[in-house]
């Protein structure tokens, strides 16, 4: 094995492990994302929409009535963006190294 040879693949044993911690860390976040989710839709369904609140002189308006369980849904929404968001940019750069990969093999 000559040294360009031995330093290409230790180039390449360099990048696979980057890809494969990159995959762990995107699964545990994944992970996390979702019992986060479940967490809240458990919450929603206990308090069936309605979160109790005082409201007084110095208190949020979102205290008021029946507010709380529209807060809780609109995070749950938020929750659902941001991890579809994350999933097509991972995709997307996916992809991406693929492509680089296909054209250049020596890389």
């Amino acid at each position: 094995m000559t040294k360009e040879e031995r330093v290409a693949s230790l180039h390449n044993r360099i990048a696979e492990k980057k890809r494969k911690r990159q995959k762990m860390i995107t699964c545990c976040m994944g992970a996390v994302n979702m019992v986060l989710f479940v967490l809240l839709l458990v919450i929603i369904k206990q308090e069936g929409l309605v979160l109790s609140g005082f409201a007084g002189d110095y208190t949020g308006a979102m205290l008021f009535d029946n507010v709380g369980g529209y807060v809780l849904l609109a995070v749950v929404a938020f929750m659902l963006g941001v991890g579809v968001t994350v999933m097509c940019i991972y995709l997307s750069k996916k992809n991406k190294s693929e492509k680089k990969e296909t054209e250049d093999p020596s890389v």
